[in-house]
Protein backbone atom coordinates (compact mmCIF):
# COMPACT_ATOMS: atom_id res chain seq x y z
CA UNK A 1 0.00 0.00 0.00
CA UNK A 2 2.89 2.38 0.72
CA UNK A 3 6.40 2.93 -0.54
CA UNK A 4 9.08 4.35 1.71
CA UNK A 5 12.06 6.52 0.88
CA UNK A 6 14.93 6.77 3.33
CA UNK A 7 18.33 8.31 2.80
CA UNK A 8 21.17 6.03 3.74
CA UNK A 9 22.95 8.75 5.71
CA UNK A 10 20.01 9.14 8.13
CA UNK A 11 20.27 7.34 11.45
CA UNK A 12 17.30 6.22 13.53
CA UNK A 13 17.55 6.64 17.29
CA UNK A 14 14.30 4.67 17.76
CA UNK A 15 12.22 2.37 15.62
CA UNK A 16 9.76 4.31 13.48
CA UNK A 17 6.21 3.47 14.46
CA UNK A 18 4.67 5.90 12.02
CA UNK A 19 3.05 3.44 9.62
CA UNK A 20 0.23 2.85 12.10
CA UNK A 21 -0.25 6.58 12.59
CA UNK A 22 -0.11 7.14 8.86
CA UNK A 23 -2.97 4.69 8.27
CA UNK A 24 -5.18 6.85 10.51
CA UNK A 25 -4.53 9.86 8.28
CA UNK A 26 -5.77 10.66 4.80
CA UNK A 27 -5.01 7.58 2.63
CA UNK A 28 -3.89 9.84 -0.22
CA UNK A 29 -1.47 11.84 1.94
CA UNK A 30 2.30 11.61 1.60
CA UNK A 31 3.93 11.59 5.03
CA UNK A 32 7.09 13.68 5.23
CA UNK A 33 8.60 14.48 8.63
CA UNK A 34 8.74 18.09 9.72
CA UNK A 35 12.17 19.71 9.95
CA UNK A 36 15.48 19.60 8.11
CA UNK A 37 13.79 20.80 4.93
CA UNK A 38 15.80 24.03 4.67
CA UNK A 39 12.83 25.86 3.10
CA UNK A 40 12.19 23.04 0.63
CA UNK A 41 11.08 19.42 0.66
CA UNK A 42 12.51 17.15 3.33
CA UNK A 43 14.21 14.48 1.24
CA UNK A 44 15.42 12.29 4.09
CA UNK A 45 12.32 10.16 4.65
CA UNK A 46 8.83 9.78 3.17
CA UNK A 47 5.96 7.30 3.19
CA UNK A 48 4.15 7.47 -0.13
CA UNK A 49 0.82 5.83 -1.04
CA UNK A 50 1.04 3.65 -4.14
CA UNK A 51 -1.18 6.18 -5.99
CA UNK A 52 1.51 8.88 -5.70
CA UNK A 53 4.58 6.67 -6.17
CA UNK A 54 5.50 7.74 -9.71
CA UNK A 55 4.83 11.42 -9.02
CA UNK A 56 6.85 11.50 -5.80
CA UNK A 57 9.79 9.36 -6.86
CA UNK A 58 9.95 10.91 -10.33
CA UNK A 59 9.60 14.49 -9.10
CA UNK A 60 13.00 15.77 -10.22
CA UNK A 61 12.62 14.59 -13.81
CA UNK A 62 9.01 15.82 -13.87
CA UNK A 63 10.04 19.16 -12.42
CA UNK A 64 12.63 19.62 -15.15
CA UNK A 65 10.35 18.66 -18.05
CA UNK A 66 7.33 20.61 -16.74
CA UNK A 67 5.03 17.61 -16.32
CA UNK A 68 4.94 17.92 -12.51
CA UNK A 69 3.10 21.23 -12.70
CA UNK A 70 0.57 19.75 -15.14
CA UNK A 71 -0.04 16.70 -12.92
CA UNK A 72 -0.49 18.81 -9.78
CA UNK A 73 -2.81 21.22 -11.54
CA UNK A 74 -4.94 18.34 -12.86
CA UNK A 75 -5.12 16.69 -9.44
CA UNK A 76 -6.04 19.92 -7.66
CA UNK A 77 -8.72 20.58 -10.28
CA UNK A 78 -10.15 17.07 -9.79
CA UNK A 79 -10.23 17.57 -5.99
CA UNK A 80 -12.05 20.89 -6.36
CA UNK A 81 -14.76 19.18 -8.43
CA UNK A 82 -15.36 16.47 -5.79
Amino acid sequence: RYFAFHRLRAHWVASPNIVFEFEKADPDAIWIPDGEDHDGLNDIFALVPRRWMFVFFGRWAQLLDGSLAVALERELSDEAER
